[in-house]
């Protein structure tokens, strides 16, 4: 079996003992489908369909639609779907991410009392990350704990570079990449260095979590301001902006 990895790769027919080879379009290891074009378009469509299936179900279950049954089942059955290996499989291009987005945007809608509200009033009311923040959420942790060796392998082996400067009281800052690929390692030193020195040198992997998780539920907050202004003041911004 030949895998053709990379857009500049030639498609060329491959022969042992005058057998041919078959040549795949897609490969799966560990439950994360890649493609030729080293791209997860393909699993965040599988990722999509299952977690929304899923989501089905347990709308047909709970008919109260009670966010105090809904919610813990989220947790439970449709999240680690979505976030199985996304450490691997980030999505790079941002319509995979609405698309994902879109499977907890749907599901917060249907709870009781939230018809009305908008995506971040829905998540700030459930006192939720958005599946975008929990994978950087899920992507700090990772850096954590290669950092302080709470895993089996070390931050070389991750493909991540301490950098120590004089100017900079955080001993913990990464070496970044110009780069747009969306590997792990060239993607988490970024967002890593834009943490607060009080969240990036925690004492204990319990303290990173809760203080990582406020800071990215504060984020959603400014956000959610930020597009209440813009509402409240469209009228203005003709003569704002000019």
């Amino acid at each position: 079996l030949v895998w053709h990895c990379g857009n500049k790769q030639p498609y060329n027919v491959n022969n042992i003992d005058d057998s041919l080879l078959e040549t795949a379009e897609t490969f799966r290891d560990l439950r994360v489908e890649r493609t030729t074009d080293v791209g997860y378009a393909k699993h965040c469509e599988s990722v999509v369909s299952k977690a929304s299936q899923t989501a089905f179900v347990i709308r047909r279950v709970f008919r109260a639609r009670a966010p105090e049954l809904l919610r813990p089942a989220f947790q439970h059955y449709i999240l680690p779907i979505c976030m199985l290996a996304s450490q691997v499989w980030n999505p790079s291009l941002k319509k995979d991410d609405n698309i994902i987005e879109r499977v907890q945007r749907r599901y917060t809608k249907g709870m009781r009392g939230m018809e009305e509200l908008t995506y971040n009033e829905r998540l700030n009311s459930l006192k939720a990350l958005s599946l975008h923040n929990r994978r950087i959420y899920a992507d700090m942790i990772t850096v954590y704990k290669g950092l302080h060796q709470l895993m089996d392998c070390s931050p070389t082996d991750l493909g991540l570079c301490q950098s120590f400067s004089s100017d900079c009281g955080n001993s913990f800052r990464l070496g970044q990449f110009r780069s747009t690929d969306s590997h792990f390692c060239c993607r988490v030193p970024t967002q890593w260095n834009k943490l607060p020195e009080r969240i990036s040198e925690a004492k204990t992997l319990t303290s990173f979590k809760k203080l990582l998780k406020i800071h990215l539920m504060a984020q959603n907050n400014r956000f959610y301001h930020f597009h209440n202004f813009l509402s409240a003041y469209q009228h203005l911004l003709p003569f704002i902006l000019f």
